[in-house]
This record gives structure tokens, sequence and C-alpha cells, in this order.
């Protein structure tokens, strides 16, 4: 009984912080959750995790509020955040991936990528000499070559334009945009033109950081297939229920929040 024992005084913990007028609520709360995980571990009849039930009740509970409300347990925080960090040897970022693109969340204060200027927003394209972006960058791959025995020395490239000049960036970005119309490679399946349509294009995203200007610019290819007449590098048919959650400008950012729905649904 000692697991719904420690339920009880993390809920009257949290009761704490309740907003006033609801404090019977949250006591009557208290006391039907306690007696339901009391009479499931007393009662039933199979061997039951008390945990892993209350977990499920609280990821129920937080699908009432919105998308962004969401449960992560402790094993899914600890394997986030345990990689990158500079206390476990990494370089010293939090990450997401989008779009098959390291996007850095966060940077650690005080670790390797403070101090050589890494920035939240970063998108990191390159590790070592190997290209970091493509459907084959998954979290495993990015634990592997971010972090090591302590003192070992990575190198990371990161594609951003800043500047104090905002027409020079406007013309470094214009330079970069004729360059990415006109390129194709057969290799990955980017194709420039077909049947002389046009089919790449950027998406710029500005913003000013102190004093600087900041610029990334998103390469986008849209051709389309008989298969993906949506677009061959756009969220495939047996993605859109992802791709619904979010606009694409808050993907690309990093900023996207996903429903922890979503986890049952990729496994279904």
């Amino acid at each position: 009984m000692k697991k719904v024992i420690l339920f009880l005084f993390a809920i009257q913990a949290f009761s704490l912080f309740a907003q006033k007028g609801n404090e019977d609520v949250l006591k009557m709360s208290n006391i039907k959750a306690t007696q339901t995980l009391g009479m499931i571990d007393y009662f039933y009849v199979d061997t039951t995790d008390l945990n892993k039930i209350c977990e499920k009740g609280i990821e129920a509970m937080l699908k009432e509020l919105d998308p962004h409300s969401v449960f992560i347990d402790k094993d899914e925080v600890a394997k986030m955040n345990e990689p990158l960090v500079g206390n476990f040897d990494g370089i010293g970022v939090s990450f997401q991936l989008l779009d098959d693109t390291i996007h850095v969340v966060d940077v650690i204060s005080g670790g390797p990528s403070e101090k050589v200027g890494v920035l939240a927003g970063d998108k990191i394209v390159k590790v070592d000499d190997m290209p970091a972006t493509g459907d084959t960058i998954k979290n495993d791959w990015v634990f592997k070559h971010l972090r090591g025995k302590k003192g070992t020395k990575v190198s990371v490239s990161v594609i951003r334009l800043d500047g104090k000049d905002p027409e020079r960036l406007a013309e470094l970005a214009d330079k970069i945009l004729r360059c990415w119309r006109g390129y194709s490679d057969e290799s990955v399946g980017v194709a420039a033109f077909s049947d002389g349509e046009p089919h790449n294009t950027i998406t710029p995203i500005a913003r000013r950081r102190s004093d600087l200007y900041e610029l990334d610019l998103v390469l986008r290819c849209n051709i389309t297939t008989p298969e993906h007449p949506l677009g061959v590098f756009h969220p495939h048919a047996d993605k859109h229920h992802i791709k619904k959650e979010n606009i694409g400008l808050i993907e690309v950012m990093g900023l996207a929040v996903l429903p922890s729905r979503l986890k049952q649904e990729l496994t279904d």
C-alpha cells in the first residue's frame, strides 16, 4: 500500500497551488483517486503497476485541457535531457528533430556550445565531416555523434545569417535563393524544375536579437509525384494526423508542441 500513500502525498502537495475556491474539489478528487488506487491494489486479481496506472490517469486528465498540456514521465525526461547537456559529456544543448533537421531548442549555460556562440533557434547541419540532415538522422544518431568522453572535440556546422545591416542580410538571402532555385540533386530526389515548372523556394524567418538582425532560410523543394501529390518532401499521408497539429512555420522554428495522444496514434 506504500505506493498509494505516496500518491496521496503527491496530490496533497500539489493542492497547495490550487486556485482559491477549488480546495474542496481537490480534496474530494484526492479521496476518489486514492480510494480507487487502493481498491485496485487490494482487490484486483492480477498483479498491477500502480505507478503506470497513475501516470495513465494523469495523461487522461491533461487531454481534457489543450494540446500543449502533456505529461512526460521521468524516464522520457532523463532520455531527453541526458545526452547533450554539459554534465553528461555532451555539447551543451537541448534539441528537437523537425523536418529531418536538428533544431537547437536551448543552450546550456556554461556549456561548450554557449562558449562558441551557438544560439537557440540554430540548426545543426553537419557534425565533423558528416551531413546532419535527412531522413536517416534520428535521435540515436544525434546521441551517438554529439556526446563522448569529456574533452573530446567535435566540429558542428550551423547555418545562421546575422548582422547589424538588414539590407546586407537581404542581399545574402537573395543570393542563396537564386542558387537554390537552380539546384538539383537526383540522388535525394531534389529537382529544380520538371516540365518547366519550378519547385525550389525558401521560407525566410527574420528576428532581432539584441543589436543583431537574424535570418533563418528554410530551403524547400515542392516537387510532387503521383505517390505523394502533396509533395515528396512534405508530410506524407500517413503523417497528416501529426501535420495538422501545427502550422508549418511553427514547426520550422522548432516551436511545435505535439499533444500526448499522438504517442498512442503512432503506435496504432
